[in-house]
């Protein structure tokens, strides 16, 4: 359970619903109901159940009580419920659901319900029996941003509520097996759960809705895809952050799990709530950043990709050459060169990621959905591993003439401490330039240096090898999250 929150349910309502299930609510620190609901099996039996899971954190994704935001999940709820295929298209959601709820709710504290319903007219005699004076009722086909072109009924202004009960919105999202169009019912919760310090009046003589309800919420950021993505966010930066030095390896580490994050992010691309919200804010200034902050990572990727490919170059070469052992300077010279040429267009690089970098400020404001400041900070974290790769691959800073031999010192060290962890601190691309600095200063070329060039040119062009590989990968997922954005724009 979330720290803070309490979860009360009674075993005894299960005699009274006929799902066979167990009504919750959920009780703030200040013993204040947040939110009521209905499972129609709970954990204990639902080995013995038949049909499709559904967590709670995927109907019931937020309510904002007061200003404070409640996350629901279903590993904290311990509630998970079951509808068989017979049940999800019936008019299962009636009186005998709602009163154990009404019950509970009646002893804890003072608050109202708003029960949401495709059939309040069948169930409103039900309640008036019950006697409740702190339950009404909205028929959801009268509801703002429901059918633009049905005729609605003038509804009463919406006042501030502490308890949202949706049961019946489980049943109508799953009943999209059905082809019914659930979405309009979730983006129908999403404009009341905006709507709670606003009046709201829809009269048949003005059918046009407010501003605010005509604007469509994306998921929100407790909803299950945007919490996977934000896990992943918070997995890389860790990774960064604790990461002492940029050995091959830390790279790769960080390009599978920048893969994985793009991954995440193409299935929340893929919601139909997702991909109506974006396209429906397509001309929004932030969306449109948002695009072409996706071309962007794509320019910055393509870019690594060809660094890496000349840098492979480079150093089979080298090895080439060294193997004929004919000018082996000349052939080192050549190479620094090269890896000269390299570093300039590296820098340029990073000074233009670090130009996006530092305009990439996500603004305050409260019109901006969840999923912008979720793909703004995707874009971040990728321009952050990619500072990383092509640091990584950069010429190490320049160093005097004097330092030479300190370079060739750290190697030594690096070499008798190595079973200490020590030589994990250099990087594979500065182990090259320091067994070539040795091999230039030693005027007779031993054998035995050249050996040892050769073997850390072997160990370069496999990691720079392996490298390839997962930008590779990562470069596929940047297209297929560009395809996604782009085929939600042009719908």
């Amino acid at each position: 359970m979330a720290s803070g929150f309490k979860l009360f349910t009674d075993a005894s309502w299960s005699a009274t619903t006929h799902t066979g299930g167990k009504g919750f609510i959920l009780i703030d620190e200040a013993n204040t109901p947040v939110l009521a609901g209905h499972a129609a099996i709970t954990a204990d039996n639902a080995e013995q159940a038949e049909g499709e899971c559904v967590p709670w954190a995927i109907n019931l994704s937020v309510v904002k009580i007061k200003g404070k935001e409640v996350r629901l999940f279903t590993d904290c709820l311990n509630v998970v419920s079951f509808l068989r295929d017979p049940l999800a298209g019936t008019q299962w959601c009636t009186a005998s659901l709602l009163l154990p709820c009404l019950s509970l709710c009646n002893k804890l504290a003072n608050f109202s319900f708003y029960w949401i319903s495709r059939s309040g007219n069948f169930i409103s005699h039900e309640l008036a029996a019950l006697g409740n004076s702190h339950c009404e009722v909205y028929d959801a086909k009268t509801m703002p941003g429901w059918i633009p072109t049905a005729s609605c009924s003038s509804m009463p202004p919406i006042p501030s509520f502490e308890c949202i009960l949706l049961l019946d919105a489980i049943s109508f999202l799953l009943s999209r097996r059905q082809g019914l169009p659930h979405t309009q019912f979730y983006i129908l919760v999403s404009n009341l759960l905006c709507s709670r310090k606003k009046k709201m009046t829809v009269s048949p003589l003005n059918p046009k809705t407010p501003s605010h309800t005509r604007s469509i919420s994306l998921p929100t950021r407790s909803h299950p895809l945007t919490l996977t993505v934000e896990e992943q966010i918070c997995r890389l930066r860790s990774s960064e952050a604790t990461s002492s030095s940029s050995t091959s390896s830390s790279v790769c580490n960080n390009l599978s799990g920048l893969k994985e994050l793009y991954d995440r992010v193409d299935n929340l691309l893929q919601l139909p709530l997702t991909q109506q919200a974006v396209s429906h804010e397509g001309s929004n200034k932030c969306v449109n950043d948002i695009f072409d902050g996706s071309l962007r990572i794509l320019d910055v990727c393509g870019s690594t990709r060809d660094i890496l490919s000349q840098t492979k170059e480079a150093v089979q070469d080298l090895q080439s050459c060294l193997r004929r052992r004919n000018c082996v300077s000349n052939d080192v010279n050549t190479y620094k060169i090269s890896r000269k040429k390299m570093n300039k267009v590296i820098l340029k690089c990073l000074a233009d990621m670090k130009r996006s970098k530092s305009s990439f400020v996500l603004e305050k404001d409260p019109n901006i959905v969840a999923i912008v400041g979720i793909l703004r900070e995707v874009e971040d974290i990728a321009i952050s591993i990619f500072e990383s790769l092509l640091s990584h691959v950069s010429r190490p800073r320049v160093r005097s003439k004097t330092n030479n031999w300190s370079l060739v010192s750290k190697m030594m060290r690096s070499r008798n401490v190595s079973s200490q962890g020590e030589d994990a601190e250099i990087s594979e691309m500065e182990k090259v330039d320091i067994t070539l600095s040795t091999l230039t200063n030693d005027k007779s070329c031993k054998a035995v240096d050249v050996h040892n060039v050769q073997k850390q040119l072997e160990k370069l062009e496999s990691s720079t090898q392996g490298l390839e590989g997962a930008l590779e990968c990562v470069f596929r997922s940047l297209i297929k999250t560009r395809v996604s954005l782009l085929n939600i724009l042009s719908h």
